[in-house]
C-alpha cells in the first residue's frame, strides 16, 4: 500500500471511528500522525483530520502551530477540528475574530467563510461579544467585498434564529440581545 492508500485507509477509518465509535486508531497509529504533523509532512490537511476525528482533545498543543501557517486550507483544517470537533471555540476566539476581520492575510478568501461558520455556530448557543461586534463589523463596512458582507450576514441570521428578521431589524435584535446588557 503506497503512502496515500495509507492516508486514505486512516482518513476514512478514523471518520467511520468518530461515528460509529467503533475501531478506533491505534496510539502507535495516532502517535505516527502526530510524528508526521511534526516532521512537516506534505500531507498536513489530511494529518489534522485524522487527529481531530480521533476525538481526543489532548492533541490541540499538536494542532495549535498550524494556526499560524500561511495556508489558510492548513489553518482552516486546524481551526475546524479545535473549534468544531473539539469544542474548544472560547480558547480560540482571538484567532476566529483575527480571520474575521481580516487580520490573517488569506488572499484565497478560504479562511473567513470557514471562521464566520465557527463563530456562528459558537454564537447560535453561546455568548462571546467580541465574536459578533467582529462579524457586524464586517456586514456593516462600506469597505467590505459583497462576498464577505453575505457571509457575514448568513452567520448574523444562523447566530439570530429567527429567519423573519432581515437586514437592519436582524443586526438591532443581535445587538439588543448580546452588547445592550449594560
Amino acid at each position: 500500500m503506497n503512502e496515500d492508500q495509507t492516508l486514505s485507509d486512516l482518513l476514512s477509518r478514523s471518520m467511520r471511528a468518530a461515528k460509529t465509535g467503533l475501531n478506533r486508531l491505534s496510539e502507535l497509529e495516532l502517535e505516527d500522525v502526530v510524528n508526521r504533523l511534526k516532521s512537516g509532512d506534505q500531507n498536513q490537511v489530511k494529518l489534522i483530520r485524522i487527529l481531530g476525528y480521533s476525538g481526543n482533545a489532548t492533541y490541540r498543543e499538536v494542532l495549535e502551530p498550524f494556526l499560524t501557517s500561511p495556508n489558510p486550507t492548513v489553518v482552516t483544517s486546524a481551526l475546524w477540528v479545535l473549534c468544531e470537533y473539539w469544542l474548544l471555540t472560547p480558547r480560540y476566539s482571538d484567532k476566529i475574530i483575527s480571520i474575521i476581520t481580516g487580520a490573517y492575510p488569506d488572499e484565497s478568501g478560504i479562511a473567513r467563510p470557514f471562521a464566520m461558520k465557527i463563530a456562528a455556530n459558537y454564537l447560535s448557543d453561546n455568548e462571546c461579544p467580541k465574536m459578533l461586534i467582529a462579524i457586524l463589523e464586517v456586514y456593516a463596512s462600506p469597505d467590505t467585498l459583497a462576498d464577505a458582507r453575505v457571509e457575514a450576514y448568513h452567520a448574523l441570521e444562523q447566530i439570530a434564529q429567527y429567519p423573519d428578521l432581515a437586514g437592519k431589524e436582524l443586526v438591532t435584535t443581535l445587538r439588543q440581545r448580546f452588547l445592550d446588557k449594560t
